[in-house]
């Protein structure tokens, strides 16, 4: 009997729009902007704003680091770990909403599924952050650090 596997294989990734982080924040972005206006109108929430501003630029932050990894991997790097803080704190300020002002079930239940796909896309995130530093660290080349020393493809003297 054959095991089955949850491995799919993905696209390749050309640009920032085929990042799955990017597409699953896009989305979640756009749900915390149809449904926190409407939950928090007329509660004069303090930081409304805030959660709308920080929602629409975890995406954004994504396609910057992504476009700086090649130029500035240590910067590129420091963004992907902001951009984890910035996912942990939409994760606090939608709990305090829902617990707070929601007693409707179903804005509930939506409030719910998003601090949930800002959970699974944090695990992903520091993933990719994980893969870009060991990418980082890696010699893609596998040319020998000396190359004084002939390999095993040169001929020898």
């Amino acid at each position: 009997m054959f095991r089955k596997s949850r491995f799919i294989k993905k696209k390749p990734v050309r640009g920032f729009r085929d990042l799955e982080i990017y597409q699953k924040t896009q989305e979640t972005a756009a749900a915390v902007v149809r449904l926190v206006p409407e939950i928090l109108k007329d509660k004069n929430y303090p930081t409304e704003k805030k959660v709308i501003e920080m929602a629409l630029d975890i995406p954004s932050q994504i396609a910057r680091a992504h476009s700086q990894r090649y130029e500035d991997r240590a910067g590129a790097l420091r963004r992907m770990e902001e951009i984890l803080q910035r996912c942990d704190w939409m994760i606090v300020r939608l709990e305090q909403i829902r617990d707070i002002f929601v007693e409707d079930e179903g804005e509930k239940a939506a409030l719910t599924e998003i601090i949930r796909r800002y959970g699974t896309v944090r695990v992903k995130i520091r993933n990719l952050h994980k893969a870009w530093k060991k990418w980082g660290e890696e010699n893609p080349s596998n040319f020998p650090s000396n190359f004084s020393t002939p390999g095993p493809w040169q001929k020898r003297g």
